[in-house]
């Protein structure tokens, strides 16, 4: 493998990146937002068994660690084998339950070095041939994980004991809190030199048991900057000889978002929380621009309904964290992680090929369906790799209405305020640091207005899409959502093709925004955003829910699907109102049939 970069190098590869911004909140650090110990049986003890349950003169009781396990929670044990823990109900073929290896190694690795020099910590679990702690025969593909702004990487271990206990080397260092994505970005490109024997100052003792498959993953800020430091891996700055088989984000923040194809990875996935206000966009964003140009890149985008941003790792149980209230428990997060990041992973760097279809739509895992859900299992899959995929038509991100990189134009005719910009700006609810863009629209009573979106000639055919989305919702005048409920507002859908015009009222009982009655399908590539958790008096349910319209519904009334001509949403009537509009696209699940069906 070819030498590492000089240092210096390594810190300027990336200093010219624009990484935007990449807020994502940060949790109080009140006991009480702490999973610290809990009754079982009328026995106290530490959540994770990792320690000693003692009390305080104030405040809940706290969990002091056992000797050398480490993370804020105590999750990941001390340096040493441990058994596998088994799960309940797991069938064969389960990607967030099964495992190859009954035993993983937990050690620690804490002296690789940063570019200022400054070493850092890190976890390291891996396989193991049984309790003696013996290493596999075979060489073992690598993956990584990097933490967003406010976590530990010791409390991801339900997922690093997972992955490695299907026969993946799991490595998850400090990038430490609050620093930016190029941070982050650089000191994973840091811990591979040292992981890989090429640093001149730490090696890890076993690089020479890893081979070259690796797959990069990272949380919020961490899963944008594994993107950074794939592509820098590609362009041959370091470890040239490393093949990233996949890139997995969790909930990943905004960061000038990158157009990645097949050069740089085979596959990238993204998980998000359908009740994360602060990413919410961002993977949507992640997953337009990587592989737009390449259909056959193995794409994958799933939504968890119910789950929020940071309870993925064990630091984070209740919403007291600073977490938006979830109508998934924490236990439920972490079997999301384990199933769909942890899935990805295992079927990209061991073949698991069976995993194909939870990524697709086409199956839920077992341990999914056993989560503790507060309604019915909400996942919805969608695997991109030449069979199914999503072309944005406007994602009102820019400063104009109509887009500056096409021959697209929208009109807005009749409304008293057209305002552009972040959704923090334009009083979406519960948007305090929501950074995504969209667009606000409001018109006064007794008025019709319209937006009308006149398709450039080049994005016409849409016969190889099965469905129009949009996210829609509802406006209000405090960011909360807890001003007077917002009337019952008409709106209108009117397609246009060379010769015809379709009509559809977005108001019936199946379009209703926010609705339980959307249109069913397997795939779903647009979020839902919030549930009915708030207060009566607040209407945060409303916000930017998804609609997605079979093109069949267009082509019943005449419509030419490869000869689209202009979308319409036609808003008003008796009462003044206003909505939040954003992602229009045309999309196909890998189980839905395009066109005219």
């Amino acid at each position: 493998m070819p030498s590492r970069l000089p240092r210096l190098a390594l810190a300027l590869l990336l200093a010219p990146v624009s990484c935007g911004d990449d807020d994502e909140p940060t949790p109080s650090q009140d006991p009480g937002s702490l999973c610290a110990c809990r009754e079982v049986g009328g026995e106290t003890e530490c959540c994770f068994g990792h320690g000693e349950c003692v009390e305080q003169e104030e405040g809940p009781r706290i969990c002091a660690c056992d000797p050398g396990a480490r993370g804020d929670t105590c999750s990941t044990p001390s340096p040493g084998v441990h058994a596998v823990r088994q799960r309940p109900g797991c069938s064969q073929g389960d990607p967030g339950c099964e495992h190859e290896y009954d035993y993983v190694v937990v050690e620690s690795f804490d002296s690789c070095p940063d570019l200022d020099g400054d070493p850092f910590d890190s976890i390291i679990v891996r396989p193991a041939t049984g309790p003696g702690g013996g290493w596999p025969d075979a060489t073992l593909p690598l993956a990584t994980l990097t933490h967003g702004a406010s976590q530990d990487p010791a409390d991801y271990y339900d997922l690093l004991e997972h992955v490695a206990a299907n026969g993946v080397v799991m490595a998850a260092f400090d990038a430490t809190a609050g620093t930016d994505i190029l941070s982050r970005a650089n000191r994973t490109l840091a811990y591979l030199l040292c992981l890989y024997g090429e640093s001149s100052e730490s090696t890890w003792p076993d690089s020479a048991h890893l081979d070259t498959r690796v797959a990069l993953v990272g949380h919020s800020r961490g899963g944008a900057a594994v993107t950074l430091a794939a592509q820098a891996i590609a362009d041959g700055l370091v470890l040239p000889d490393l093949e990233i088989e996949a890139i997995v984000a969790l909930a990943p923040a905004h960061g000038e978002e990158q157009p990645l194809g097949p050069d740089v990875t085979p596959a990238y996935f993204t998980l998000q929380g359908a009740r994360d206000s602060d990413t919410l966009g961002a993977s949507l964003a992640w997953y337009d621009r990587i592989g737009a140009q390449d259909p056959q890149m193995i794409r994958g985008l799933t939504w968890v309904f119910g789950a929020g941003h940071q309870r993925f790792h064990q630091g984070l149980l209740f919403a007291g964290s600073g977490e938006l209230q979830a109508s998934l428990d924490a236990e439920g997060h972490w079997t999301m992680a384990r199933a769909y990041v942890g899935g990805f992973v295992i079927w990209r760097l061991r073949g698991r090929e069976n995993y194909r279809g939870y990524f697709t739509g086409e199956a839920l895992p077992e341990s999914v369906l056993l989560s503790n859900w507060s309604a019915s299992p909400g996942v919805f899959a969608g695997l991109a790799d030449g069979t199914g995929g999503r072309r944005p038509i406007h994602g009102f991100d820019g400063d104009a209405l109509s887009p500056a990189d096409d021959n697209s134009s929208v009109s807005a005719i009749g409304f008293s305020k057209v305002q552009l910009g972040p959704l923090a700006e334009l009083d979406a609810p519960w948007s305090v640091s929501q950074r995504d863009h969209g667009l606000r629209l409001e018109w006064t009573a007794g008025t019709e207005a319209a937006l009308i979106v006149d398709l450039d000639p080049a994005s016409r055919d849409a016969s190889a899409y099965a469905m129009l989305s949009l996210r829609l919702g509802r406006t209000f005048d405090d960011p909360q959502g807890c001003g007077p409920a917002s009337p019952s507002t008409p709106i209108t859908l009117i397609v246009r093709d060379g010769n015809a015009m379709a009509e559809l009222d977005l108001t019936t009982a199946l379009f209703e925004p926010g609705s339980s009655g959307r249109i069913p399908a397997p795939d779903r590539l647009v979020p839902e955003t919030f549930g009915n958790w708030v207060t009566p008096e607040c209407h945060a349910q409303d916000f930017l829910r998804p609609l997605r319209l079979p093109l069949t519904k267009l082509c019943e009334q005449g419509i030419d699907a490869a000869d689209l001509r202009s979308i319409e949403l036609r808003f008003g009537g008796q009462n003044a109102g206003g909505v939040l509009l954003d992602d229009l696209a045309f999309e196909i699940g890998e189980t839905e049939l395009p066109g005219c069906g």
